[in-house]
C-alpha cells in the first residue's frame, strides 16, 4: 500500500529524486484498483482507536453501495463492541477479503494470510468478522501465537515490545467451490518461550496434527469446540442477564488506599493558578476536561460550578472495589471521573452483591467468578477488564433470568429458591482454582458457564458451601449467620475464626515499604519489620486471572508507584504506613484464609456435579427461560435519575474523526459485502446466515 502509506506531496515535492518511487507506487495503485488479485499476504499495523483512518473501506465511496467494513460489522446489534472494528489491523483485513473474495464477481477465489493481532479470534466485537469469513471462506487455519493473551512475558513473546494478542491466520477460497455450510475453521496454539513457540511452528503443518476443529457456529470464537460438555452449560449471563463494565476513571490519581491522600490530591488541583499546569494535573481527556458538564453520580452529587472554577474541599471520599480484596477510596464526582456507571450507583442498594467475571481474557488457574459488596473497578478482576454482574436491580428485582427461580424450586421441590442462594451456588461451583483447571481450554473461548446440578442434595451442598464464600469475599457484610460460622464483620470478627492471623510485630509508620518478604516455614509476611503471622504459602500465592492479590495490595501501599503515571498527582504519595492498613490486611489474610481452606471442598463438589444430571441449555430452552428476553439485558432503573438530558444510558463521548484516506477507484462490478443478522454479545442460539 505504497500509494496510501508514503503522502502524494512528497513525490512532487522531491522531484527526479523521487522519480521511481512515485512509478512503483502508482504501479502499485493501479494493481489495487483494477488487477484481480489471488493471495495477500501481509503483517499489518497496529493501531486502536482508528475512526477516520478507514478511508474507503471505513466510509465507502460514491456509487459503489455500502462501505466494505460493514461486512464485519453487525449493525451495532453487538453494542460497544463494534468499537474494535475501527482499527488499522482490521482495515488491512478488510482491505485483503475484499480485495481477494469479493471485489470481482468472476474471480472469487485465493488466499488471504496474515500475521495480525489476534483479537478477532474470540473477541465480542468481531462477530461479525467470524461470520463473514465462515461464510465467505471454504476453509480456514488460525494459530495462537500467543494463547497467554494480553501482556504475555516478554520471553514468551515473538516481538519484545509487542504486549497484544497475535495470530497467523490464513483463509481460503477455492475456486469454483459454492458451499451451503459454515466453513471449517482449524486452531492450533504456541505454548512457552519465544524459542519453544519457533519450534512448534516449524513442526506444524498445514494437514498434519496439532489442529483442533472451532465450533460450527456462526459467530463463535475460533477456539476449539469444547470436549467437556461446556457448550451445554448456561452462561453466566444467561442466569444473570444485566450487565455493565466496572467504573472507569482514566485518571489514577482519583483513587487510593488513603483519604487524606485524596484530599490533598483535589486541594493542589483546585489550587493550581496556571491554566496549562492545572490542565496537565487534571489529565484531560475526550470525556472529561476542566471546562465540561458531566454526568452526576447518583447520590453524589456535583455541584453545577465548572472544575476549573471549583474551590470547595474535596467532596468525601466513598469505598470501591479497586482491585481483587482491595478496597480502596475514590471521590465521588462525575467530573473526575470519565465512565462512572450511573446504573451501577443506583443499583447499590442494601444487600447488594457483585459478581465480577473477567470475560476479555482466558484464564487458566484461579477462581473464575469474583464477588464484592462495593462498586467494583473496571478492571477489578486482575487489572485488565471485566464486567459486573449485580445481583440485584435498583428497584430491588433480582437480576435473574425471568421464571429461572421458579424452575430451580420445582427442580428441587423447594416452596422458592432466592436470588441469593442461585449466586451463592454459582460461587461454590466456579470461585477456586479447580474449576479454572479443569475447563482452561474451554475458557480460552472467554465467559464462564454454569454447571447446573438437578440434583437436590448437591444443590444444597453448594448453596451451604457458596453462602461461606459469599460471606468471606464481602468481608462480612452479606450472608451474616453467626450461628453457622458467619458473624457480622466487623475489626474483630477474624479473631475467633482464625486466631493463627496475629499482627505480631508493628510496621514501621514513618515510611512506606520497600521490601516485602515471606518466611514460607514461620508462614511470616514481613513487611518493613512488621510481621503478619498464619500467612500459608497458599495465601501467599493467592492469585486473581494471574495477578497476585497480596502483592497488588501491597504495591498500592508501597513506595513504588503503581500504574502508568499520566498526571503529576499521580506522584502524589502517603508519607508513611497508615495505622488502618495494618487491620486492612489482617482482614485480607482472613479472607484468603477462608477461601483457601474451602477449596478442596469445593473441588470434591464439582466433581460430583459433573458426573450427575444437570440443568442444561437444551432443558432451559425447553421451558423457555431461554434465550432471555431483551428486555432482562438492561437494569430496571428506579425513577430517580440524576443525569444529563438524553444522557440516561451514555457513560462518554467518542473520539472524533480523523483525516481519511483518500479511496481508490473500484471497478463498478465490485461485488458488495455480505448482510448480516443483528446479534448481541454472549452465547446465544443463533439462525444461520444465508450465503450471498
Amino acid at each position: 500500500m505504497i500509494r496510501e502509506t508514503v503522502p502524494s506531496e512528497l513525490f512532487d515535492r522531491y522531484g527526479a529524486l523521487w522519480g521511481p518511487l512515485r512509478d512503483d507506487a502508482e504501479a502499485a495503485s493501479t494493481i489495487q484498483r483494477n488487477e484481480r488479485i489471488t493471495v495477500v499476504i501481509g503483517n499489518p499495523p497496529h493501531r486502536e482507536q482508528a475512526e477516520g483512518q478507514g478511508g474507503w473501506i471505513e466510509k465507502g465511496s460514491p456509487g459503489r453501495g455500502a462501505p466494505p467494513l460493514d461486512a464485519f460489522g453487525l449493525r451495532g446489534a453487538a453494542g460497544v463492541y463494534e468499537n474494535k472494528l475501527k482499527s488499522l489491523c482490521t482495515y488491512f483485513w478488510r482491505w485483503a477479503t475484499h480485495k481477494v473474495f469479493d471485489q470481482h464477481d468472476d474471480h472469487r477465489h485465493g488466499v488471504v494470510c496474515f500475521v495480525s493481532t489476534g483479537g478477532f479470534i474470540r473477541g465480542a466485537g468481531f462477530q461479525g468478522m467470524r461470520s463473514y469469513l465462515r461464510h465467505t471462506c471454504t476453509e480456514g487455519w488460525v494459530i495462537d501465537l500467543t494463547p497467554e493473551t494480553k501482556r504475555p512475558p516478554v520471553n514468551s513473546r515473538f516481538f519484545p515490545g509487542v504486549q497484544q494478542e497475535l495470530a497467523i491466520a490464513i483463509f481460503v477460497r477455492r475456486q469454483g467451490e459454492r458451499r451451503d455450510e459454515l466453513a471449517p475453521v482449524h486452531y492450533a496454539a504456541v505454548h512457552g518461550t519465544r524459542h519453544d513457540k519457533e519450534e512448534q511452528l516449524h513442526n506444524l503443518h498445514i494437514n498434519g496434527p496439532g489442529w483442533r476443529r472451532s465450533r460450527p457456529a456462526e459467530f463463535a470464537p475460533f477456539t476449539p469446540a469444547s470436549q467437556s460438555g461446556w457448550d451445554a452449560f448456561p452462561a453466566l449471563t444467561d442466569l444473570m442477564p444485566w450487565h455493565k463494565p466496572g467504573i472507569k476513571p482514566n485518571r489514577n490519581w482519583v483513587i487510593s488506599p488513603s483519604k487524606t491522600l485524596l484530599q490533598r490530591r483535589w486541594n493542589l488541583l483546585i489550587q493550581e493558578r496556571d491554566p496549562a499546569t492545572k490542565q496537565a494535573l487534571f489529565k484531560e481527556t475526550g470525556d472529561r476536561t476542566l471546562d465540561k458538564e458531566a454526568l452526576q453520580i447518583p447520590g453524589h452529587p456535583h455541584p453545577p460550578t465548572l472544575l476549573r472554577d471549583e474551590q470547595n474541599p474535596c467532596p468525601t471520599p466513598v469505598r470501591i472495589a479497586r482491585r481483587a480484596f482491595d478496597r480502596q477510596w475514590l471521590i465521588p464526582d462525575g467530573r473526575v471521573i470519565d465512565r462512572s456507571r450511573p446504573e451501577l450507583w443506583q443499583a447499590s442498594v442494601d444487600g447488594q452483591l457483585f459478581a465480577v467475571e473477567q470475560h476479555t481474557q482466558r484464564l487458566k488457574t484461579g477462581p473464575a467468578l469474583l464477588f464484592t459488596a462495593l462498586i467494583p473497578d473496571m478492571h477489578y478482576f486482575n487489572g485488565n477488564g471485566g464486567r459486573v454482574l449485580p445481583l440485584l436491580h435498583t428497584d430491588r428485582t433480582p437480576n435473574i433470568a425471568p421464571g429461572l427461580l421458579h424452575h430451580l424450586a420445582n427442580s428441587y421441590g423447594l416452596q422458592e429458591v432466592l436470588a441469593e442462594d442461585l449466586l451463592a451456588y454459582i460461587a461454590a461451583v466456579t470461585a477456586h482454582p479447580s474449576f479454572a483447571e479443569r475447563y482452561a481450554d474451554d475458557l480460552n473461548s472467554l465467559g464462564v458457564r454454569i454447571p447446573l446440578t438437578a440434583a437436590s442434595d448437591l444443590w444444597h451442598e453448594g448453596v451451604s458451601l457458596g453462602h461461606h464464600i459469599l460471606w468471606a469475599s464481602t468481608f462480612g457484610t452479606r450472608c451474616i449467620n453467626p450461628s453457622a460460622g458467619r458473624p457480622a464483620g466487623s475489626s474483630n470478627w477474624w479473631r475467633r475464626l482464625h486466631p493463627e492471623i496475629t499482627y505480631a510485630r508493628e510496621v514501621a509508620p514513618a515510611t512506606l515499604p520497600s521490601t516485602i518478604t515471606y518466611d514460607a516455614g514461620n508462614e511470616h509476611l514481613i513487611i518493613e519489620g512488621g510481621v503478619f503471622t498464619g500467612v500459608t504459602p497458599r495465601m501467599r500465592n493467592y492469585t486473581t486471572g494471574g495477578r497476585n492479590v497480596l502483592d497488588s495490595w501491597l504495591g498500592y501501599r508501597s513506595n513504588r508507584a503503581t500504574g502508568k503515571v499520566t498526571s503529576e498527582l499521580d506522584r502524589e504519595r502517603s508519607e508513611g504506613w497508615a495505622a488502618e492498613w495494618s487491620r486492612e490486611l489482617v482482614e485480607i489474610l482472613a479472607v484468603l484464609s477462608h477461601l483457601t481452606s474451602l477449596e478442596p471442598q469445593q473441588a470434591g463438589l464439582l466433581n460430583r456435579i459433573i458426573v450427575a444430571p444437570l440443568i442444561d441449555v437444551a432443558e432451559l430452552t425447553r421451558r423457555r427461560i431461554l434465550p432471555v428476553p431483551e428486555h432482562s439485558e438492561h437494569g430496571h432503573t428506579g425513577p430517580a435519575s440524576d443525569f444529563l438530558p438524553g444522557m440516561e444510558s451514555a457513560d462518554g463521548q467518542l473520539p472524533g474523526p480523523v483525516e481519511p484516506l483518500t479511496p481508490p477507484n473500484d471497478p463498478p462490478g465490485a461485488a458488495p459485502p455480505g448482510r448480516h443478522s443483528p446479534v448481541r454479545p454472549g452465547p446465544r442460539t443463533r439462525q444461520p446466515r444465508r450465503r450471498s
